[in-house]
């Protein structure tokens, strides 16, 4: 069994450099049509899903539509519509606050970079990113090892939902979120948390694969892009 630990496409809030956390900000555009694309990338690769789990955020929840090719009526048509026909899987989408975003409390909204139109992020806000292991949150945000946590209660039920699936060809979307698809990964392959980020924020719609072998987690493969495919 493994699991393809999915962030979400690209958003305006993305774009613009400001900070999201658990505000639920749609994919726009371009998020939508990247979305669309790893799903076929995937096809082209020979990868389908047998089940998925997704962030219950309007961004994550939608990019699973789209990479499972589920299209709303009247999404297309024509030509269109017979190829999503062809390539839709019917498979049911469940819904897991556990692997939601990180909650950023009173930083969300706040813009990373110089913009008049949005209050510049707090000076806190880029060590959280920059230096993890010196993070500190303000109220009503979560911390590194919040989040953490709750992945890591997430990994362990699906482990003992799918036990019976170990060494079997079977594939579990999960769609996520930038920090909490990092969060899944220390529970995968532990790092120092001053590496929490492994590099970099995972670009939209990348994919991390981890196995599931003899009840423990084992990480296959890390910010694959399947767009291009």
């Amino acid at each position: 069994m493994k699991i393809y630990i999915l962030r979400h496409g690209e958003t305006e809030w993305n774009k613009l450099k400001r900070l999201q956390g658990r505000s639920d900000i749609p994919l726009d555009d371009k998020g939508e049509a990247l979305a669309r694309m790893t799903g076929e990338g995937m096809r082209r690769a020979g990868l389908f899903f047998d089940a998925c789990v997704s962030s219950p955020l309007d961004r994550a929840r939608r990019t699973a539509e789209l990479v499972l090719g589920v299209e709303p009526a009247g999404a297309a048509s024509g030509h269109a519509q017979k190829h999503w026909e062809g390539m839709r899987q019917a498979v049911p989408i469940a819904l897991d606050e556990r692997i939601a975003e990180v909650n950023l409390g009173p930083w969300e909204g706040h813009c990373m970079i110089d913009d008049p139109r949005f209050p510049k992020a707090d000076p806190e806000a880029f060590v959280f990113f920059q230096s993890p292991e010196l993070a500190r949150v303000p109220q009503g945000a979560e911390t590194y090892s919040e989040v953490i946590e709750r992945t890591g209660a997430f990994l362990r039920d699906i482990a003992k939902q799918y036990q019976n699936y170990q060494g079997k060809p079977f594939n579990l979307l999960v769609s996520t979120h930038g920090c909490a698809s990092r969060a899944l990964l220390m529970n995968i392959e532990p790092v120092p948390l001053k590496d929490f980020w492994r590099g970099q924020v995972p670009q939209n719609c990348s994919v991390s694969i981890a196995e599931l072998q003899d009840g423990i987690w084992k990480l296959l493969d890390m910010d694959l892009t399947y767009a291009a495919l």
